[in-house]
């Protein structure tokens, strides 16, 4: 099924957001009360969305502002670069050459350099760009990833060729979780989150479902989210997950992917304020959309 570019990003954000509190000790409490406005972000949803601010700003990536915005917003987990990364991908997934050009210099402005979450970002980026064009079956998505990140020393892409294996072989989540090792490790968070994406492509409460059950951290199941969320659009999010992250908060994920929307599109006029029932009108000058 075909969804909109708005859907994608929207469900892209969204996903990861909903993915990474899947684990929270109180969501049972929270989808119980429904309403229970959870106004407090995380730091990782804070850093996404402070990304997406800075894009949006700018209309376009620069290193300095990367650097003095998004280094303060990283809380010293290295497990959240190839997160906070995901508004690049978003804004530049129709162009190959500066997906990858910006995602390296996004990790390089925060100090994030490191070879693993190199591979990583560039694998997340990638799968988040093909499924936002729409172009490739879900199964075709790890060879493209494994292809963008390239020939590699790193257990990241080892993993991610292994994942690739086990979907060949129609392999089980017990199976793929003793395979692919320690979930507290970055390359196994990576390659387990693709591994519940691809293995369920067309439900996005079954993909983080079964990420959060891999591990307990919100990690792979935050990746997983975005994965899933970017294929299916934010449609298929289901409401009482989408409410876990509170109203205040979902309400401003879902403000900030319409106006990056509008940037993205060659907005002629912008604004980071949505127009009334959250709808953003882009007015744009003749010939001005046009490839980032």
């Amino acid at each position: 099924m075909s969804y909109s570019i708005h859907s994608r990003f929207r469900g892209t954000m969204l996903g990861m957001a909903v993915g990474e509190v899947a684990n929270h000790p109180k969501l049972k409490a929270i989808l119980s009360e429904r309403a229970i406005d959870n106004s407090s972000q995380s730091g990782l949803l804070d850093s996404v969305l402070q990304g997406i601010k800075t894009l949006i700003a700018l209309g376009k990536f620069d290193y300095e502002a990367w650097h003095k915005f998004m280094t303060k917003e990283l809380t010293g987990n290295p497990i959240a670069s190839p997160l906070t990364t995901l508004p690049i991908s978003v804004f530049f997934h129709e162009n190959e050459l500066k997906l990858r050009q910006n995602l390296q210099l996004a990790l390089v402005a925060i100090d994030r350099d490191e070879p693993e979450s190199r591979d990583g970002t560039l694998a997340i980026g990638q799968a988040i760009a093909i499924a936002l064009q729409a172009k490739s079956n879900p199964i075709e998505i790890i060879s493209q990833a494994i292809a963008f990140v390239g020939t590699s020393p790193t257990a990241t892409a080892a993993k991610l060729s292994q994942v690739k294996e086990l979907l060949d072989e129609r392999a089980g989540l017990e199976r793929a979780i003793a395979q692919l090792g320690q979930p507290h490790e970055l390359s196994s968070q990576i390659a387990l989150a693709f591994f519940c994406y691809l293995s369920t492509p067309a439900d996005f409460r079954l993909t983080v479902q079964r990420a959060a059950i891999s591990d307990r951290s919100g990690v792979t199941s935050a990746i997983a989210g975005a994965l899933s969320g970017a294929y299916n659009g934010v449609a298929s999010i289901p409401v009482t997950q989408a409410l876990a992250i509170g109203v205040t908060n979902q309400a401003e994920v879902l403000r900030l992917c319409d106006v990056l929307v509008a940037v993205w599109s060659g907005v002629y006029q912008q604004s980071d304020r949505a127009t009334t029932n959250n709808q953003i009108v882009a007015i744009a000058a003749p010939k001005i959309v046009r490839r980032r």
